[in-house]
């Protein structure tokens, strides 16, 4: 497949190499759908992005029947490369009558409450749906809201739907024409009542089903969030508009370093709980106050595993870790959750010092400082 001659190449390679390793880990689905419209063609079981240049990105596209194959796709507006490849995910969804908000809604009832440490609140819910066996980082999107009991609805779905897909053109529209401040806060407008929190575990019900789950939500400060989950009661239901698995397979073999702030607390003991590797990780758990240790005494860890706890009041994230990290010898793989600029200077530190690629590199903002 020809690609468009003028490719130039980005100057900020570690900002490029952020953004595929992040669309690659997590966002496969929309890397499908950007494929898929593209080049239209269906038949793609996976897409992943191979290559971003300042006029267009490559795909590596992955056919059932003919093989692999590459897609260059040019970008459609001016702006950062975030809103670049934003603004062709958004457009293929529309084009293919998806909503922008999400028809994935999941409802969950609130069965109680407690406290697995002083500042994380536990949510224990029953899904409508099952949740995955392997919890371990497994994330939903939930809209702040608590709503009556779902009914049966017999409204005009295709009014509904014609009226969405309206409001979706129009808001792609509006992402062409604005400048990169405003197109960027339309975004986070659309976004505004969605919190991502993450699945602490999943067990069966009587049935043999995993419709029975738990949140663990860090908090902190007078936050949106926060209000939400405190005047939740026993009874209430709460629903999620997206899911998202974590994938880390690359923590089954080799030597791997897991790092976590409080907002990453759930998934950290998640997949020390379900780990499967026989080497045993070194476990880096960042903390405000001590008194959070207790989120991890009944957590069970791999034999051999190597702990610290960093308390990070006074000091950057990045600072603590990177100086834990230059005791390591050798490195295979890391996993980790922190604030998203101190995220990315571990994450730049692990791919120039262990030259380990985005593959094995998992490193990512679960927040950012306002």
């Amino acid at each position: 497949m020809e690609y468009q001659m003028t490719r130039t190449q980005i100057a900020n390679i570690d900002e490029k190499l952020d953004i595929i390793d992040h669309l690659n880990q997590d966002h496969s689905d929309e890397l499908l759908v950007i494929a898929n419209y593209y080049s239209q063609d269906s038949n793609y079981t996976k897409a992943r992005i191979a290559d971003i240049f300042e006029e267009g990105v490559i795909i590596d596209l992955f056919h059932i029947d003919q093989g692999q194959s590459q897609l260059y796709i040019p970008f459609k507006i001016k702006g950062s490369l975030e809103e670049k490849i934003l603004y062709l995910a958004y457009y293929a969804l529309t084009k293919q009558g998806e909503n922008l908000k999400g028809n994935k809604r999941q409802f969950f009832t609130v069965k109680g409450k407690s406290r697995p440490s002083k500042n994380i609140m536990r949510i224990i819910i029953d899904g409508t749906m099952p949740f995955p066996e392997y919890y371990a980082a497994y994330t939903y999107g939930f809209v702040l809201k608590q709503i009556n009991r779902p009914k049966e609805i017999h409204s005009d779905k295709k009014k509904k739907g014609f009226v969405m897909r309206g409001v979706d053109h129009l808001f792609i529209w509006l992402l062409r024409i604005l400048n990169s401040k405003n197109r960027m806060k339309l975004i986070k407008h659309i976004n505004r009542d969605i919190r991502l929190y993450t699945l602490r575990s999943s067990a069966q019900n009587g049935e043999g089903q995993y419709t029975q789950g738990a949140i663990d939500i860090y908090l902190h400060g007078d936050t949106p969030g926060r209000r939400w989950v405190e005047q939740l009661k026993e009874g209430d239901i709460i629903f999620s508009r997206s899911k998202l698995p974590d994938k880390h397979p690359h923590l089954r073999s080799g030597k791997n370093v897991l790092i976590g702030d409080e907002t990453a607390y759930p998934a950290l003991a998640g997949i020390l709980e379900l780990w499967n590797n026989p080497t045993p990780p070194v476990v880096l758990i960042l903390m405000n106050h001590p008194e959070e240790k207790t989120y991890f005494k009944d957590v069970p860890m791999p034999d051999g595993t190597e702990l610290h706890y960093l308390i990070y009041a006074e000091k950057k994230q990045s600072e603590l870790v990177i100086e834990e990290l230059k005791k390591l010898s050798d490195l295979t793989g890391a996993w980790g959750g922190l604030e998203r600029r101190e995220a990315q200077k571990v994450r730049h530190y692990i791919r120039h010092i262990f030259s380990i690629d985005g593959t094995k590199n998992h490193i990512k903002g679960y927040w950012e400082i306002k």
